[in-house]
């Protein structure tokens, strides 16, 4: 395969496996914030919230925008200073659209259960109380795995691609031959 191909496939493994980590924690995380928790209800919070991650993932060029950020701040992506940026931009980008949605998604199931009286003289959860924790906790909590899970999925992804990752010398056939490293008794031997 070709370098953009091979890129692009690594990009597209990063969108759902992160897409598939955000989704299990904030879901997991708003689930035990609105104070009842159930696995159906994890579910669908869960199931949403992928839903949505991926639809950011696809559509905003997350690379792009926070190797533009590390540029600006004048930091290396692939350092430690870059990767807690990059992990704030991701965080910033995917978990206030996240955040919003599934405390709305929350607020409507609570209010099924809720009798029409109590709704009716203003009773019941409403998103101007919930989501500004609900925000703060999330932004926290995305921003920590974000910043500790992505370099471990980069790394996973990236292994097989020669020294350097897929922008190392060589490319993806890792040592710039076309048959692989030199193998024993060859003429590096």
């Amino acid at each position: 395969m070709e370098k953009n191909k091979v890129m692009k496939s690594v990009m597209m493994k990063m969108t759902i496996l992160m897409g598939l980590t955000m989704s299990f924690v904030l879901s997991l995380v708003g689930t035990l914030l609105g104070g009842h928790f159930s696995i159906p209800g994890w579910i669908i919070s869960f199931l949403v919230s992928l839903v949505i991650s991926l639809i950011i993932g696809f559509v905003v060029p997350i690379k792009k925008v926070t190797d533009s950020a590390c540029k600006k701040a004048g930091v290396e992506p692939a350092s430690p200073k870059g990767n807690f940026l990059s992990a704030l931009v991701s965080d910033l980008i995917y978990t206030p659209v996240i955040t919003v949605i599934m405390v709305i998604v929350m607020i409507n199931g609570a209010k099924r259960n809720i009798p029409e009286e109590v709704l009716a003289q203003g009773g019941g959860p409403s998103v101007a109380r919930v989501l500004p924790i609900s925000l703060i906790v999330c932004l926290i909590v995305g921003w920590i795995v974000i910043a500790v899970i992505q370099p471990v999925y980069i790394k996973y992804l990236t292994k097989n691609l020669g020294p350097g990752g897929p922008n190392g010398p060589g490319g993806p056939g890792g040592s710039g031959r076309p048959d692989g490293p030199g193998k024993p008794g060859g003429p590096e031997a």
